[in-house]
């Protein structure tokens, strides 16, 4: 490709030179004018299925590199009988600012397009330093001292202070926590529990109202007063959890089901064993370091962990090792003391809570368990994907917790894991609980000359280039259409983003403004964009060249899909030739809930 030159790896916002080939990093490709570029993303979906299956491999074999007696995963059981392997950041494949999963997939994009020979024959340019030289660990195996001993700071001094404070902030907000705050329920008769988020409600301050919960719809209503166990959603703040507690000792005043706070208090013997616990890991981390560093796949000389050992050593010895081990701790306790249930519903996010409870529910035996997929399953949101290998329900002898059954929301989920290996009889397609409301919108003719509907995301590098597209978009227009702007609540939109589109933010909900709207624009990480599609309102998902497309229409035909702004100006300058239909096979969407129904039909109670 480069005959005989160093292949340049372009990580800058400039244009790339044009007198030679380069590999574009978080571009699609338009600003270049050498024939022989290559755009990493563009690739990345070309290839997708291959790249998945080769990051799924890495991070499940990584748990089997060996000190000659024992394995990572082994190394790493805690007194619970679960091995922290499960809780750490590289087998949640979560999201977040470090953005991980997407420059792994370019990393192994690059050696796929100049093979294992050619790697070290690269030259990095990027305007981001630490981008630079992380690159430059994984495919040239070049550290810096400033990498070194930095590293040495964090494992040595930082991370472990951290993660005494964080032991400290969760001992002092749940002080005053009862020790067994579910002791009411232990003579509940055997029947159905849901776990959720609690987020407070205002309704609970009347006792004879019934508690309804976002993710749940009316399912609870169908399973006859089941119990309720409410996750508390964010690191323990005691104002929050004081407040959480008044409102969930209001419900219990009530008639209704029984409610519990699902979060534990500490004792001294815990506090002793989550140290010791601790302890072990910092030797192992120690221990397993180099070999993680060194580890490779079969067919690559990619030194692919450097991309997730900053996450890796958080799991293990930084703060969020020490609220892990809390967390299965105080999860471990609450389970001992659960009465026994026909089957169990729980949230199914891939977060650490869920790993816990299913581990701590199955070894204590206190019920069936069924995961619900919420929201929206997409083919790059790799929390619900794992290597075959990996899959418990083809694989019984992996330690990973999985639930007895998975139910999901639509079709388009219950493809996407089946084509990964998820036997048939595992999953079952349920009404979308929480999308139930878009059921009354579909009677509602489309509008022809509404507004345009921007949809915030609530990934803020997302919404930057959503804004960016958006607004460069409209400077091509002789006249502007209707606008209105929706913030996503976790990452408001700012006035410095939206410039004059400030003022078209809309204090409307979701409902009301898909209501009106002729056409929606979203970000391709927008669970939105699946609303909008389904109910056949013309939508438009703007791909952001610096993450993946994490849509749930990778190659299909409900939306339409842009990569620039010249792309999305056309669109909307000829709005009245945008169209799409109603989809069954997004959301499930009967009001009459047979599948729930079913599901929880007394036959299930015995």
């Amino acid at each position: 490709m480069t005959n005989g030159n160093p292949l340049i790896v372009w990580a800058r916002d400039a244009a790339p030179p044009v007198d030679t080939p380069v590999l574009l990093w978080s571009s699609f490709g338009f600003e270049s004018q050498h024939p022989d570029s290559i755009s990493l993303p563009k690739y990345i979906e070309q290839h997708a299925h291959e790249i998945r299956s080769q990051l799924l491999s890495f991070l499940s074999e990584a748990k089997f590199i060996s000190d000659g007696s024992r394995t990572l995963e082994e190394a790493l059981r805690t007194p619970e009988e679960l091995s922290s392997w499960w809780l750490s950041f590289p087998s949640l494949k979560q999201w977040g600012k470090r953005q991980s999963i997407p420059i792994a997939c370019r990393l192994i994009a690059i050696e796929q397009i100049i093979g294992e020979d050619g790697i070290h024959d690269t030259r990095v340019e990027s305007d981001n330093e630490h981008l630079r030289e992380l690159i430059e660990r994984v495919l040239l195996e070049r550290f810096t001292m400033r990498y070194r001993v930095r590293r040495a700071l964090f494992r040595g001094l930082i991370h472990p202070l951290r993660a005494l404070g964080s032991l400290g902030r969760y001992l002092n907000h749940t002080r005053r926590l009862p020790i067994q705050a579910q002791a009411q329920v232990g003579d509940i008769r055997e029947g159905y529990a849901f776990f959720d988020y609690f987020a407070g409600h205002e309704h609970a301050r009347s006792e004879n109202a019934y508690y309804t919960s976002p993710y749940w719809g009316e399912a609870p209503r169908i399973a006859n007063s089941p119990h309720w166990f409410h996750i508390y959603p964010k690191n323990v703040d005691r104002i929050g959890l004081r407040k959480a507690q008044e409102e969930i000792s209001q419900l219990n005043h009530g008639t209704g089901p029984t409610h519990t706070l699902f979060l534990g208090k500490l004792q001294a013997s815990d506090v002793l064993a989550i140290c010791r616990t601790y302890i072990t890991q910092q030797r192992v981390h120690r221990q397993f370091r180099s070999k993680l560093l060194s580890f490779r796949t079969s067919g690559s000389r990619l030194a692919l962990w450097n991309v997730f050992e900053d996450e890796w050593d958080d799991s293990i010895i930084g703060s969020t090792a020490l609220r892990h081990l809390v967390l299965l701790t105080t999860t471990d306790s609450l389970v001992s003391s659960m009465p026994r249930f026909s089957t169990i519903f729980y949230l199914m996010e891939n977060q650490p809570w869920e790993l816990a409870l299913v581990h701590c529910v199955r070894r204590r035996k206190k019920g069936r368990l069924v995961g619900v997929a919420h929201s929206t399953i997409r083919f790059w949101d790799l929390r619900y994907f794992s290597d075959k290998a990996e899959n418990a329900f083809t694989s019984p002898q992996i330690s990973r917790p999985f639930p007895d059954q998975i139910l999901v929301n639509g079709e388009i989920g219950r493809r996407l894991l089946l084509e990964s290996g998820y036997p048939n009889e595992s999953i079952s397609v349920v009404e979308a609980l929480r999308y139930m409301y878009l059921h009354d919108l579909r009677r509602v003719p489309h509008k022809q000359n509404g507004h345009v509907l921007l949809l915030g995301d609530f990934l803020e590098h997302a919404n930057e280039t959503l804004v960016t597209i958006f607004r460069t978009s409209l400077q091509r227009l002789t006249s502007l259409p209707q606008i209105k702007v929706r913030s996503h609540p976790i990452c408001p939109l700012t006035k410095h983003q939206l410039g004059d589109l400030f003022s078209r933010i809309s204090p409307d909900g979701l409902s009301e403004l898909l209501r009106d709207a002729s056409v929606v624009v979203t970000t391709a990480a927008s669970s939105s964009a699946a609303e909008s599609a389904a109910l056949g309102i013309p939508t438009i998902v703007v791909l952001d060249a610096r993450s993946l497309n994490y849509s749930p229409f990778r190659q299909t035909n409900n939306v339409y899909v842009v990569e620039n702004a010249e792309q999305l100006g056309e669109l909307i300058e000829h709005l009245e030739c945008l169209e799409s239909q109603p989809s069954e096979e997004i959301f499930c969407l009967d009001p009459n809930y047979p599948r729930w129904r079913k599901e929880l039909a007394p036959s299930r109670l015995t």
